[in-house]
């Protein structure tokens, strides 16, 4: 079940966005991603995302190993340890990256090919958004359903790290 609220606002903010669907063969797939190697930059957000989720690293053409799954002290601790401006998403940034025409995953995976289930039929990624008077809840998403929902600190899930983007000199 997810958590009410913060959801309709998510849902709001990714249509807002215009995005299409790479899912959608009725569409011309566009993205607003700027791809180099490893990293997916945004220029409408300002925000540059590891096209790889926490454990896996990108050879070139794609994503190898198996994503780590972290709770949310693990994982704040761990993009504190790369340095480097890296941190873990707030919500709404999280679905900044949601395709409304991709199901299954809902997510552009020619942007971020790892997204595939990480446990019980999930692929659900931290946020550091928390989830009002429910503390001490916080928001994730499930990119394979598009979920979003809200869960304990001490639940292991999936991390993709964000970062402000840096402009060259």
């Amino acid at each position: 079940a997810g958590v009410p609220g913060l959801c309709a606002v998510l849902a709001a903010c990714c249509l807002a966005q215009g995005a299409l669907g790479a899912c959608d063969a009725r569409r011309q797939a566009t993205t607003r991603f700027v791809l180099e190697d490893g990293l997916a930059h945004d220029p409408k957000h300002g925000l540059t995302w590891s096209r790889c989720s926490v454990g896996m690293a990108w050879d070139g053409s794609r994503c190898t190993g198996k994503a780590k799954l972290m709770r949310l002290d693990e994982a704040r601790r761990h993009a504190r340890q790369l340095g480097a401006g890296w941190r873990l998403p707030t919500a709404q940034e999280l679905a900044s990256l949601l395709e409304p025409a991709c199901r299954n995953p809902s997510i552009d995976t020619r942007v971020f090919p790892d997204v595939r289930e990480l446990y019980e039929g999930k692929a659900k990624y931290w946020s550091t958004t928390p989830v009002p008077d429910l503390p001490p809840l916080t928001y994730n998403i499930d990119f394979l359903n598009g979920e979003v929902d809200g869960n304990t600190p001490g639940i292991a899930m999936g991390v993709r790290l964000v970062r402000a983007r840096r402009t060259a000199p």
